[in-house]
């Protein structure tokens, strides 16, 4: 790991200072809109991809630590400072079974595809662009801007780096399809019109698949202040109708969150936490990002994990969740996106993205973490704790 160039960005301060610091970033955050000034990137994906650098600097700054708790390890921590049009606000994740490749879109509409590099030692010593470009609407041209703000994202088992892929997005709220980087969107499920009252950026936050291809949709915006909401697709997220030519995203019917197909999940809200980015493993479990922003103490994330409910080939949803760990300090970013990946030691590990929403307060980081097992789920005994894994 190399750090060529100085901070482009000044280092947080205390008092006052981060008051200020965290109202910018609150303003970049709500008023920007999609791709928050950015540039776009359109055109051939792997030639754009040539342009843009990412070089790896540690995180979090001298004199701060990250505490990831009793159940996992903190493998590192870095920020991903990019040069070249549109980069940043990177909110959906995936990461490839074997850690090898990393796939995230942000809040511009741009997908980004990247070859990982790691030492002997698992860490990272590069990340290397291979595909970066905006993605396409339903015609296959560049999406309208108030239509890019894509959020969630889920790759089903084994189709990295360049397969299928679900994204949600928010403002026009709505989950899209894709069969590859550069194909056109495909709406898989509208909820346009079906939350009056939900803040515009508070739609489909999180999405994860399973591996039986259910698709689990978690909302950003809480019922009330103890409970989150998400909808689970058993059976997938079959294509919906074509609407008129021309008529785009908008003449797609709103689906009531009782649709045929979606099973209504409701999480719980702890600490003003609400969930951000999800990712189901092989055994499972869903594992969950979730975050929480305040003007006193700025950006604070969570992680927790939830046993599947149900042995394999008959589970209905989740288990009571096990609150992994918590980070309130400086060194906690702006967390959206989470992916699971197996080392070659055969350990769980969590990767973390945060979205720096293309402001200069904030950054690109992200977090590795290794999951110290075998975990104690609530309510488990030992005997069960195998079972729900």
């Amino acid at each position: 790991m190399t750090s060529s160039r100085p901070p482009r960005r000044p280092a947080r301060r205390g008092g006052l200072a981060l008051l200020a610091a965290c109202a910018a970033t609150l303003l970049a955050a709500s008023c920007a809109g999609p791709g928050g000034g950015a540039a776009g990137v359109d055109g051939d994906g792997r030639a754009a991809a040539a342009d843009l650098s990412i070089s790896l600097h540690p995180w979090p700054p001298p004199g701060q630590r990250l505490d990831p708790g009793p159940h996992l390890e903190l493998v590192e921590a870095v920020e991903l400072r990019g040069r070249g049009a549109a980069y940043g606000g990177f909110s959906g994740l995936e990461i490839a079974p074997d850690g090898s490749r990393l796939a995230a879109v942000n809040d511009s509409g741009h997908l980004l595809v990247a070859d990982l590099d790691r030492g002997p030692d698992g860490r990272l010593t590069a990340v290397r662009p291979a595909y970066w470009s905006i993605l396409r609407d339903e015609v296959g041209g560049r999406p309208p801007r108030a239509e890019r703000d894509m959020e969630g994202m889920a790759i089903p088992p084994g189709a990295m780096p360049g397969g299928p892929m679900l994204i949600s997005v928010e403002r026009t709220h709505r989950v899209t399809a894709y069969a590859a980087p550069d194909a056109p969107a495909h709406i898989r499920r509208s909820f346009i019109g079906a939350w009056p009252g939900v803040r515009p950026n508070a739609g489909i936050e999180a999405l994860a698949m399973r591996a039986d291809g259910a698709v689990l949709m978690i909302r950003e915006a809480p019922l009330d202040r103890d409970t989150l909401v998400g909808w689970l697709a058993a059976a997938g997220l079959p294509a919906a109708a074509a609407p008129p030519a021309g008529t785009g995203v908008q003449a797609f019917a709103a689906a009531p969150p009782d649709a045929a197909g979606l099973e209504e999940i409701r999480f719980p809200r702890w600490g003003g936490f609400d969930i951000t980015g999800a990712d189901i493993d092989a055994e499972g479990r869903l594992w969950v990002v979730e975050r929480r922003f305040s003007l006193v103490s700025a950006f604070a994330f969570a992680l927790s994990v939830y046993p599947p409910d149900g042995p394999p080939g008959r589970r209905t949803g989740w288990g009571a969740p096990l609150r992994l760990a918590a980070f309130t300090g400086p060194e906690a970013e702006n967390a959206e996106g989470i992916a699971v990946w197996t080392d070659p030691a055969g350990r769980t590990r969590l990767a973390v993205i945060a979205d720096d929403n293309f402001a200069l307060l904030q950054r690109t980081v992200l977090y590795d973490f290794a999951v110290k097992e075998p975990l104690r789920f609530p309510g488990a005994a030992p005997a069960q704790e195998k079972d729900a894994r």
